[in-house]
């Protein structure tokens, strides 16, 4: 019987998935589980099969790892957006809409602070904050240096 056991059983015994059995692929060859065991065990299919799955988990947890390092970066090139034109609204505008601008530039430097990892505490001044980003921020006004006191 072990003579109709194909070559490529391994790859179907990989491809039947979280269903997969010795059972099963001796069924769908027509020959005994025995014979299936016995093959499998000449070959090593249990030590295959986790180094594949091994590769195949870390694969996966590399691509998240990109993906979580993409989103970051695109979350930092648009915070960096807000703070470059929330300070030329500060250089241009009016004291009101430079107020509105001074709480929008915060706003994007406290997540910016965030998104880096940067230590953050209520009573921070803005020249602290600043101090620990990696994208420093000039022009701020002095009485708009209190992160939580701006109007």
């Amino acid at each position: 019987m072990a003579g109709k056991i194909p070559p490529d059983a391994f790859e179907q015994y990989v491809g039947l998935g979280e269903q997969r059995s010795y059972a099963l692929l001796a069924e769908s060859f027509g020959c005994t589980k025995r014979a299936v065991t016995f093959r499998a065990s000449q070959e090593c299919w249990q030590e295959r099969l986790t180094k594949i799955e091994d590769e195949s988990k870390r694969r996966v947890d590399e691509k998240l790892v990109e993906t979580k390092g993409e989103v970051r970066e695109r979350h930092l090139r648009s915070l960096r957006a807000i703070q470059g034109r929330a300070l030329q609204a500060l250089q241009t505008m009016p004291m009101r809409t430079a107020s509105e601008a001074a709480k929008a530039l915060m706003a994007a430097i406290k997540a910016e602070a965030a998104l880096m990892g940067l230590e953050r505490r209520e009573s921070m001044t803005m020249a602290e904050l600043i101090a620990g980003s990696v994208h420093p921020v000039e022009n701020v006004a002095e009485g708009d240096k209190r992160i939580n006191g701006v109007d």
